[in-house]
């Protein structure tokens, strides 16, 4: 039964690590396969906000505390980088772009990546079919294979034309390359790739600094440091944002020698790991520190196991190297022997581990969304670390048996002496280790956890159930615009029975967001800029505190609610009399609205502006509230709506609440992993400590016995053979609350939301941890309670 322990404790132990290990080098490894990855770099926009600025100041966070990293730049940038940059050998921007795809009659909502030709020098990009040469002409494009396959099936698609219609303009494009898929992980997703050139409004696009529309990725010439580079980029802010320098000085209260805003070089292999304000599937470095410790955590305990189970079986062996020390055996030859045994059951566990972890693959792929298979577990990135786990393994495992009975001496140990096993000073360290991890792994998952469900369902301050969001960012052609489109939908679907409001919004939530800047009264103001119809307050149930809703967007004209942290921001006590300066228009402040999370994820009561005169084409999506008895049925009159009225556009919509919930996605998928790997390793401590006390109460079965017949109660016989064990526990508590509570408290700083550790969260941590090692261990001390003493007695 405890070889059975001790290899399956391993085995387990050894295939949760490996598999933590691939994903978590999954993650570290996009992007790294590219021939010049060491002379790439991503410029990036960072700005300094002081102590309370939205900023993460964990020590696994990447960016400097209190840094914002904003990943998007202006379209301005590359031109400007290349002609004031030294040492830079290239350059290029890529950027997003919805439009539409017509193939023959199918009408195909897409996006598309808009990337200047040189990218494709930088990157090492494989193509399927023809060349990149040719994309350097705007009336060019380059599909992915998926694409090609799905448009023109076994037809060759170079050569082949598409329609793209996007910002109100119908191109026709000749495809002169397919990219070919490859399974390396890369932040680079190119499925339709478009020349910057062909934008309609190109020319303006790529002189407005104000637009942070584009990533741009610099290639530094050989031997240049990015370091060096700092002095340009500092001379290029002063020049396009010395007001940023200002507002960032006010806001952080820094000195007029002190910068609180410019760019800075992101290694191309560091970009998945660091927490852009504005990201594209990026991995948060915190969650990866995390696994790593949850699998370290797993090593030790299955290491751990080893150890106490051999030394707590060691009594039974004692006569066994007494023996062969009297016979002429040397220590060297005890130490060769524990350490093969050792190096057998490990070898045994690590092939028992693979095959474990390759089993597991369907699960772990169904839990995280990925794709890994068999190659990804047999590779030498993988193979060398196992490989190395084996070896530390086997000394960390082997050593304090071997040297233990080294030591021993031929007369004493043939004389009979025995270990007692669990009160081994040593191993009752070991124990306490194993709990201490335990205890630790177990409040930081449960925290975790908590504060996921918390965030999923908190009051946000308005009812996104029942609200359809319909997207309409594709431009009209012609003369109508989005507001018009906007208009007669209102006026159609409202006829729909189940449909309650129709409402237009710049962006609607979760669908990213237009940030803005200004002064008012000296007041520097971050805001986020809703423009929208008057609707909205009924489609999303804002709560207005003072002042009046406009009737319609001629009434709104001129006029902006704003909510209570905007007020805070501006220095005002009320809205009465109040008017803003903003882009060059006057706005009466005309009514007051309850703060609402409309990004409630790192940001707390952020300062909410809502205007009703939004430009023609500022509309991009279309909210509808629907009553609680609306079906399916419901969404298809929306959409044979939607298909008369704008045939142009395939019809697209979503959920709200999905919309919401879709940036934690990645999050839930690891608050199972992370829950599925804390069960393993409470699994694997728990078999260690089940097999530690059935070694101990058979090392004591004449104690027992002896005090059976002396009268001793079962409640006496428990408490004797469990109470190091609880107090080991414990102590355990002790020590691994104060450390899983200060590494709970450096990860929840990155929430504007937090749950309250207080006493009732680490009482019922320790409560379950109790519970669950009194019921392992509690096994074998409620058998010998119950045993017969003449059984243990008889050969006395």
């Amino acid at each position: 039964l405890h070889t059975v322990i001790n290899i399956g404790g391993l085995s387990l132990g050894l295939a949760a690590c490996s598999l933590l290990f691939l994903y978590i080098r999954h993650h570290l490894s996009y992007d790294d396969w590219h021939t010049n990855k060491d002379r790439v770099y991503l410029a990036s926009q960072w700005s300094y906000g002081g102590p309370d600025y939205d900023s993460d100041s964990t020590w696994w966070s990447a960016p400097a505390p209190d840094f914002g990293v904003n990943s998007m730049v202006s379209a301005a940038l590359p031109e400007t980088i290349k002609d004031q940059v030294p040492g830079v050998e290239a350059i290029a921007l890529v950027g997003g772009q919805s439009g539409v795809v017509k193939v023959g009659r199918s009408v195909l909502r897409e996006r598309f990546t808009v990337a200047s030709p040189s990218l494709f020098d930088m990157l090492d990009v494989p193509l399927a079919e023809g060349s990149v040469l040719g994309f350097k002409d705007p009336g060019h494009i380059l599909i992915s294979e998926a694409k090609a396959e799905a448009w023109f099936g076994n037809r060759s698609a170079v050569g082949q034309t598409l329609e793209v219609t996007f910002q109100g303009e119908t191109q026709t494009k000749e495809v002169v390359g397919v990219l070919a898929h490859t399974d390396q992980p890369t932040n680079f997703q190119l499925d339709i790739v478009l020349n910057p050139r062909s934008k309609p409004n190109y020319e303006q696009w790529s002189t407005n600094w104000n637009s942070l529309s584009v990533a741009t990725y610099v290639m530094l010439a050989p031997g240049v440091q990015p370091e060096t580079l700092t002095p340009a980029f500092d001379g290029i802010v002063d020049v396009h944002y010395d007001h940023m320098l200002d507002i960032t000085r006010e806001r952080a209260g820094l000195a007029e020698n002190q910068r609180g805003f410019g760019f800075a070089l992101v290694p191309l292999t560091e970009i998945h790991v660091i927490p852009f304000s504005v990201r594209y599937g990026n991995m948060q470095p915190r969650y990866l520190a995390f696994l790593a410790l949850i699998g370290i955590a797993i090593l030790l305990i299955a290491g751990i196991n080893y150890i106490s189970l051999t030394l707590a079986r060691s009594a039974g062996r004692n006569l066994e190297v007494g023996v062969r020390k009297s016979l002429g055996a040397r220590v060297s030859h005890i130490v060769t022997q524990f350490y093969v045994e050792t190096l057998l059951v490990t070898v045994l566990a690590l092939i028992l581990a693979t095959l474990i972890s390759y089993l597991s693959l369907p699960l772990f792929n169904s839990i995280l969304k990925s794709k890994f298979g068999w190659h990804d577990l047999f590779n030498r990135g993988m193979l060398v670390p196992l490989l190395a786990i084996l070896g530390i393994t086997v000394l960390l495992a082997g050593s304090y048996p071997a040297s233990y009975f080294a030591k021993f001496r031929t007369a004493v140990v043939l004389k009979g002496r025995s270990l007692y096993n669990i009160n081994s000073r040593f191993l009752r360290l070991l124990v306490g280790i194993q709990l201490v991890l335990k205890s630790s792994l177990l409040i930081g998952t449960y925290g975790l956890y908590r504060q996921m469900d918390y965030i999923l369902n908190m009051d946000l301050g308005f009812e996104p159930a029942n609200v359809v969001r319909v997207t309409n960012r594709q431009l009209p052609q012609g003369e109508a615009t989005r507001e018009v489109r906007v208009a007669r939908l209102q006026q159609t679907l409202r006829q729909i029975p189940g449909v309650e409001e129709v409402a237009g919004i710049n962006n609607s939530f979760g669908r990213g967001y237009t940030s803005t800047q200004f002064t008012h009264n000296e007041h520097p103001i971050n805001s986020v800029e809703l423009a929208v119809t008057p609707e909205i307050f009924e489609v999303m149930g804002f709560q207005l505190l003072e002042g009046e809703m406009p009737r319609d967007t001629i009434q709104g004209r001129g006029k902006v609610i704003v909510n209570e942290t905007f007020l805070q921001q501006a220095g005002l006590e009320s809205i009465q009399g109040e008017i803003i300066d903003f882009k060059n228009t006057q706005y009466t402040l005309a009514g007051l609205v309850a703060n609402f999370d409309y990004l409630p994820e790192t940001r707390e009561n952020e300062a909410v502006m809502i205007r009703f005169d939004p430009a023609p084409n500022e509309l991009r999506d279309v909210l509808i509230k629907l009553n609680d008895q609306a079906g399916v049925a419901v969404l298809e009159e929306i959409g044979a709506v939607w298909r008369e009225l704008v045939p142009e556009l395939p019809y697209e919509f979503g959920f709200v609440e999905d919309d919401l919930r879709e940036p934690y996605l990645e999050s839930e998928r690891l608050k199972k992993l992370i829950g599925t790997a804390t069960v393993l390793a409470l699994v694997v401590s728990l078999l260690g400590l089940f097999g530690l006390s059935g070694i101990q109460a058979l090392n004591r079965s004449k104690e027992v016995g002896v005090r059976r017949v002396l009268g001793a109660r079962v409640w006496d016989i428990f408490y004797l053979l469990n109470r190091q064990v609880l107090l080991i526990a414990s102590l355990a508590l002790a020590v691994g609350i104060p450390l899983a509570s200060y590494l709970l408290h450096g990860w929840l700083e990155q929430f504007a939301y937090q749950i309250s550790l207080d006493w009732k969260f680490y009482a019922t941590v320790a409560t379950a941890l109790l519970a669950v090692v009194l019921f392992t261990v509690g096994f074998y001390g409620v058998k010998a309670a119950y045993s017969n003493p003449a059984d243990s007695l008889r050969d006395e």
